[in-house]
């Protein structure tokens, strides 16, 4: 990230901010569960918790109190609205224990103060952003593409088959994992979509070079371009220990959560396990991702590699101009053209609302 965030330049460290925003995360999708939320509310929630801190400090703003506003608005927005109380004891529960929500139900002084709390930090969300709720969300463009072609084609090869059922499995689970992470931000619905798609195919090993009957490859034909595809797994990169194909194929595609170690936390774990040391792969997960790039490429180009075919036997009695034909070959296809742009996450313009007018009222619980 070129750009320095506001809690980076509040002092706190990559590692760091990481883990705290993964608390909240965890907060809004358990309370959401709890509540029946619908899944498109709790979506709609990480996004602007992810909004807001691309624009405001962790360390100035409760991460605690801005989940509970995110989760409240998300839910109004998508019309699973739930009460200001029932989000607020839940996640109470949640985040400190059965007695924390007992003391919020019964203790009316205290149970207004946090309602306050809540609606002005749902305030501050809305300002920053800037009232725009409109949110593209992957589920639905991952189903359409499944039953486009030439998607809709491939998977009908594969039916009655496990592998069908896995690859449709792990691309829902990694297009719920880009809300965890700011790829949700960054790229549109389709995009995340599509390269949800391609990382099951590679996961799984299978082809991912599927071409239209146009000759477009299929994401390019989505108005997808390589960079998406390869910067949502780079972010996704973040979630897994010590890299996403390792932590799929190692444990039978159980999804596994990554801890949020430093490189010489994470050292010295493996060691005491008796294990081989990680290298720093939650610290760099776009080099991990580079890495296993150039080892996917070199699978697929040794997959697309034709054998070499063997040369006609001569044809002595026939004419000359016949015996020099040349053996048709199987039309390469045809020059990509260039695609649109990927739909991108317009950056939110944050109000003139300033930090300091909230920090007295984000007080830690």
């Amino acid at each position: 990230m070129q750009r320095r965030s506001p809690s980076l330049r509040d002092g706190l460290n990559a590692e760091q901010v990481f883990a705290i925003k993964q608390t909240a995360i965890s907060t809004i999708i358990d309370t959401g569960h709890r509540l029946s939320i619908d899944l498109t509310g709790v979506y709609t929630a990480l996004v602007f918790f992810h909004k807001f801190y691309e624009a405001k400090s962790l360390v100035r703003n409760d991460p605690f109190l801005m989940s509970v506003a995110c989760l409240y608005l998300g839910g109004k927005v998508e019309d699973t609205p739930k009460s200001v109380r029932d989000v607020l004891v839940a996640s109470c529960e949640l985040r400190y224990g059965l007695e924390a929500a007992r003391r919020i139900s019964h203790d009316k002084a205290l149970y207004e103060s946090l309602r306050e709390k809540v609606f002005i930090a749902e305030r501050a969300l809305l300002y920053a952003l800037d009232f725009d709720f409109a949110v593209q969300h992957a589920a639905k463009s991952l189903i359409r593409m499944w039953q486009q072609e030439p998607l809709s084609s491939f998977r009908k090869s594969l039916r009655d088959a496990p592998t069908e059922q896995q690859l449709v499995q792990l691309a829902y689970s990694l297009s719920n994992n880009c809300y965890k992470t700011e790829a949700c931000l960054r790229f549109g619905g389709v995009a995340l979509a599509a390269a949800c798609i391609w990382l099951a195919m590679k996961l799984l090993k299978l082809d991912t070079h599927i071409y239209t009957e146009e000759g477009q490859l299929w994401w390019v034909a989505a108005g997808v371009t390589e960079e998406d595809l390869e910067g949502v797994e780079d972010h996704l990169q973040q979630l897994y220990v010590p890299n996403l194909y390792a932590t799929y194929s190692d444990n039978d595609l159980v999804l596994q959560a990554a801890q949020v170690l430093s490189p010489d936390q994470a050292a010295a774990a493996a060691a005491a396990a008796g294990q081989p040391v990680p290298h720093a792969a939650a610290a760099l997960p776009a080099a991990i991702a580079a890495a296993n790039r150039e080892s996917w490429a070199a699978v697929n180009a040794a997959r697309h590699q034709k054998p070499a075919e063997a040369a006609p036997p001569p044809l002595p009695d026939l004419p000359r101009a016949v015996v020099g034909h040349q053996v048709g070959q199987q039309p390469q296809p045809g020059v990509q053209q260039k695609p649109q742009q990927g739909l991108q996450a317009k950056q939110q313009a944050t109000a003139a609302v300033d930090d300091e007018d909230y920090d007295e009222l984000f007080d830690d619980l």
